[in-house]
Formats: structure tokens, sequence, C-alpha cells
């Protein structure tokens, strides 16, 4: 028996389905998501761990040093684009509040707007050091950060988090999807070659540049441990 032949015999509401003014915000919207969770999720396996940073390092510390403050960058912007206000000024943002916005103009479950309210009131409370580092020196230079003359310093923005605001957008997304049709998303785009390959593959190449090493010393020495003649 599937799942829909389930609800039908023990009369389970079905999912009103999305209205086309919904639909088309949140599938927008779910892109953004979708490319959020895709670039944390990236950072994720090439920083996460001692590990993983050790195996970068031993290549090229420089490149990957920089490749990981873009990645940052990217992360911290598409976090305060998704969580902005709905509008800025006269201008309209794709946004989860916009997405609320659109959800009350169809005169949705008041249970579902309550609850999508409390989470858009969580999330942009936890995106807060999120904002004051985009406006300070990411999407703006502001002349005192610059200087290292402002009084406040910039907020620290540990792994925990990140993870905890990514959640959060999802969690404020799946609240949407459930109640207009029953499914759940993790948002996790599906990469062909992931970035957990560029770990593997580097700590290989260490694996086999070091035998090698070994293997050339040892064409070096006799058994006797004595340097061969001519070396």
């Amino acid at each position: 028996m599937s799942i829909i032949d389930l609800r039908e015999e023990l009369n389970f509401p079905k999912p009103p389905g999305f209205p086309p003014e919904v639909r088309e915000v949140f599938g927008a919207l779910r892109n953004e998501v979708t490319f959020l969770h895709g670039i944390w999720d990236t950072y994720a396996q090439l920083y996460g761990t001692e590990d993983s940073v050790a195996a970068l390092n031993g290549i090229a510390p420089g490149a990957f040093s920089f490749l990981g403050y873009v990645l940052r960058h990217d992360l911290f912007m598409t976090i305060c684009r998704i969580t902005d206000p709905k509008q800025t000024g006269k201008k309209e943002n794709l946004t989860l509040e916009r997405l609320l916005h659109v959800i009350k103009g169809q005169s949705a479950d008041p249970r579902l707007v309550s609850a999508l309210e409390e989470q858009l009131k969580e999330i942009n409370s936890a995106c807060e050091p999120f904002r004051v580092r985009r406006n300070r020196i990411l999407g703006h230079l502001d002349l005192k950060t610059a200087l290292r003359t402002h009084p406040e310093p910039l907020p620290a923005i540990e792994r925990v988090r990140i993870i905890d605001v990514v959640d959060r957008i999802a969690k404020y997304m799946n609240e949407v999807l459930g109640h207009y049709t029953a499914a759940h998303a993790d948002f996790v785009p599906l990469i062909s070659g992931p970035a957990g390959n560029i770990v593997h593959g580097l700590r290989e190449f260490q694996r086999l540049r070091k035998l090698q090493y070994e293997r050339q010393i040892a064409e070096l020495h006799d058994g006797s441990g004595n340097v061969s003649p001519g070396s």
C-alpha cells in the first residue's frame, strides 16, 4: 500500500498543494537555499577537520587559504541575502520574509503563519553577527573597521553558529514544503565530484610522494646503512 492509499484509508487530510504565487517564490528561494547548503557542504568537506586542513596546507597553503576566504565570504553573503527584509527601499527582495508575505496573501492556515513568524524571528536574531560582518567588511568597507579604529570588534562566527543558521533556514523552508506537499527536503545538492575528493586526492598524492622519497633514500644506501659509492 502506498503512502497516498494509506492516507486516504485513514482519512488523513490531503496537503493543499502550492498556490501558484507561493510555488513561484518558494521554487526560486529553494534554489538559493540549496546553493547555500552547497557552499557550506563544500566548505565543511575542505576545512571541517584538522586532517583535511593539513592535507590542503601540505600542498598549497596560500591558495587554499584564499579559497577558504572566498567560500566564507560567499557563505555569509548568501545567508544575509536570503534573510534580508522582503523590501529594501523601493526594491523587492527574494527572501524568507518575502515567502511569508506571499503565504499570508493566500489566506493561509493561521498555524502555518504563526510557526513561520516565530521561526523567522529566531533566524533574524541568529543572523545578526553575519549582518554586522556583511555591513562592515563584506558588502561594504566601513572606514573605521578598515582602519581598525572602530570601537566595537567584529563578532566572531564559529562553526556551530553557521550550522545553526543553515539548519534553521532549512527548517523554515520545510515548514512550508511540508504544509503544502507533505514532503521534506535536506536541500544539500548532489554534486558530481564533491570537495571531499580534493582532500582524498591530496592525501593520496602526499602518501605517494612520501613513498617515492623513501624509495630514493633507500636507493642511496646499501643494506648496512652506508652511503653507496658515487652517491
